[in-house]
């Protein structure tokens, strides 16, 4: 955990925001299926798990980017490959997704000290929603704000910020649950508090993303956390 000597987040939090991928849900296997899916459709070789984790981050229109250059192949092939990845996530959004260790029990957790939740994710808002709903978390969370036209994907903090008004929250006290560099800084752009899980898709220095608490996994996230009333 980062931070020593820093107070625990305690009862200055009013709600929790969550990023999805890596964080409430391991759903690398369904997102490299459909990429893989795309890569072969366009004559490409298709790419184990592990390296789509490392790519894992931004939405898909990133994620394609980042394999088509992985690949070495043509960058005409983003938009066809961003339509097909689409297509067949859609389809088969949650076919092996699963919680994340310690998810359940957190919700139930933070259910029971009253606090609203929200989910604060670049995937498509569409899917997005099917996935949270497929995963049986829906009831957790009060709204999910995914990717949209008309809004900056983190880390601009508007999404942030959407989430935090439409769970009826101060975005200066609420706390972002993470698992990205991407995560901790959308949190600092908005002036929120942070936590960044290490067993997440993130593959870079953890120390120097600037987050408050890093945690090794969602079963540390309520021990960060005193009940209300307490002192």
């Amino acid at each position: 955990m980062t931070g020593e000597g820093k107070a625990m987040l305690g009862n200055s939090i009013s709600g929790v925001i969550f990023d999805l991928d890596g964080t409430l849900a391991d759903t690398a296997p369904d997102i490299a299926a459909a990429l893989n899916a795309a890569l072969r459709e366009a004559g490409q070789k298709p790419l184990p798990v592990p390296d789509v984790i490392t790519m894992i981050g931004g939405g898909i229109p990133t994620l394609v980017k980042r394999a088509i250059a992985r690949l070495g192949a043509s960058g005409s092939l983003q938009d066809v490959m961003v339509e097909r990845m689409l297509y067949h996530y859609k389809r088969d959004y949650c076919v092996h997704s699963e919680l994340m260790i310690g998810v359940a029990d957190c919700l139930d957790a933070l259910q029971e000290r009253g606090l609203p939740m929200a989910i604060c994710t670049n995937k498509d808002q569409v899917i997005a929603r099917k996935i949270v709903t497929a995963l049986g978390i829906e009831p957790y969370v009060m709204v999910t704000v995914g990717r949209q036209p008309d809004i900056s994907k983190k880390p601009d903090p508007a999404m942030l910020n959407l989430a935090a008004e439409q769970i009826g929250c101060a975005v200066d006290s609420i706390v972002m649950v993470g698992d990205s560099d991407v995560d901790a800084t959308t949190a600092q752009a908005a002036g929120a508090r942070s936590v960044i899980v290490r067993n997440g898709y993130f593959s870079g220095d953890y120390e120097t993303i600037g987050a408050e608490f890093i945690i090794e996994d969602m079963t540390c996230l309520i021990p960060l956390m005193s009940k209300p009333g307490d002192a």
